[in-house]
């Protein structure tokens, strides 16, 4: 196992704090405050990464689909969310192949 990931809802700002906190997770690269930073997100993906390799992949990855979505955001505005959802699918299929 490289790594766990969980989904933090920020309605629930006692369990994120939990697991930044106390479990000491991270704010996942691949989490859409990462990659979009200029949109809000009702939730965060928040991982605690074990293998440095895995890491890295997935942060050259996140940077690869951030870099893509920013890019395209001023090309066309009404695909962005397609975007982003496509990008951070490559990201996770990418992680997964690391297992």
């Amino acid at each position: 196992m490289s790594g766990v990931m969980l989904t933090c809802s920020k309605n629930n700002p006692a369990g994120t704090k939990f697991y930044l906190e106390k479990m000491k997770y991270t704010i996942d690269p691949i989490s859409p405050s990462y990659v979009n930073p200029g949109e809000e997100y009702s939730y965060e993906i928040v991982s605690k990464i074990f293998d440095e390799k895995a890491r890295q992949m997935l942060q050259l990855q996140a940077d690869e689909a951030r870099e893509e979505f920013l890019e395209s955001s001023d090309e066309e505005s009404d695909s962005d969310a397609e975007e982003l959802t496509e990008a951070m699918a490559n990201v996770k299929v990418a992680a997964a192949d690391l297992d």
